[in-house]
């Protein structure tokens, strides 16, 4: 996957739809999973991947429903309404929460996806499970996380190995954060995979450009550094002829997923405190506020509207207490002396 670099106005005008269809409570998480999600979301707005989350939802719902029900049921088989990203509902509410379970698992969506319709359709389970049921939290939810365990080793490593964003090579790293750990995990990585040191440096170093030759080349043994590096070398010399115009980014691509969205920026936590473009995601938050209360008079219309609804309903449960009150008060009242009440 290629990371998307969206502008900055792409970033507010995608936080003001997630203030629009989500409620408060939901969004303030994604400040914490924009720091544990897989690598390559890392840079999407939280409206974004969720888009992205249900896409792949979709895909595998009618994969599951061609190989468990029907297989001319599944050209019709969507698994979740084609409109759930015009207006607050409880679909999208579920999707949401969904992705953003796993970004707290810090797992490839497609992969995570592909398990849980795998793991459902070994329990011989018909129905395909929802958006909220994919983590099997149930009666089954400890086979599930051992399962899991077991089955993403090899998935997870090719899609490390797939991974290729312009974030995170040599000519866009700016120290951040997320840059910094990105490097250690695929320092992890190469150190715990099988083969030799060359093919395993050069992919990362060279193809990818995702690490300095420098800082990897300390992962190999003293007596096997000069085999790495005349094939890195090798690789270097082909690259140069292949390699095209050379992508620089803005800051603004580098930004985390939480950024300029209200209700998950807070200036004192150790996130926002540590994150480089604090003051541009201030302005960013202030962007997407103003437009809120300009056009709906609140930050969160979704939240607002709750609980003028929930006074609504009180209301009318007030006044239908109220008359049911004053009908027995009047039926006692007409009782005919004498008769008990």
């Amino acid at each position: 996957m290629t990371g998307n670099h969206l502008s900055f106005e792409d970033r507010i005008r995608d936080n003001i739809t997630a203030l629009r269809l989500v409620m408060p409570e939901v969004l303030m998480r994604e400040r914490e999973r924009a720091h544990t999600k897989w690598y390559a979301y890392r840079f999407m707005s939280p409206l974004e991947a969720t888009k992205l989350f249900a896409d792949l939802y979709r895909t595998a719902f009618k994969r599951y429903v061609r190989t468990h029900r029907d297989v001319g049921d599944a050209d019709a088989a969507n698994g979740l309404g084609t409109r759930i990203f015009g207006r607050p509902n409880s679909s999208l509410t579920e999707v949401w929460n969904a992705r953003q379970r796993a970004d707290e698992l810090g797992l490839p969506y497609n992969l995570l996806i592909e398990f849980s319709f795998h793991f459902a359709g070994r329990r011989t389970r018909k129905r395909a499970p929802r958006p909220g049921q994919l983590f099997d939290s149930g009666a089954g939810g400890i086979a599930w996380a051992l399962e899991l365990e077991k089955w993403i080793v090899d998935p997870l490593h090719l899609e490390v190995q797939r991974l290729s964003m312009p974030q995170y090579r040599h000519e866009n790293y700016r120290f951040f954060p997320v840059q910094r750990e990105f490097h250690e995990y695929i320092l992890a990585s190469i150190e715990e995979r099988v083969g030799a040191w060359g093919p395993k440096l050069a992919h990362h170093c060279v193809s990818r450009h995702h690490l300095p030759i420098r800082k990897a080349i300390k992962l190999v043994p003293r007596g096997a550094r000069a085999i790495a590096l005349r094939h890195i070398r090798g690789e270097l010399e082909l690259a140069i002829e292949e390699n095209g115009e050379v992508e620089r980014l803005p800051d603004i691509a580098v930004a985390p997923a939480c950024f300029g969205l209200p209700f998950a920026t807070h200036v004192t936590s150790p996130e926002c405190m540590a994150c480089p473009l604090a003051d541009l995601c201030s302005n960013a938050v202030l962007a997407a506020s103003d437009h809120m209360h300009g056009s709906y008079g609140a930050l969160s219309p979704v939240q607002q509207n709750r609980k003028i609804n929930t006074r609504q309903k009180t209301k009318l449960r007030v006044r239908k207490f109220r008359a049911a009150k004053q009908t027995l008060a009047s039926d006692c009242s007409q009782q005919p002396e004498g008769i008990p009440t």
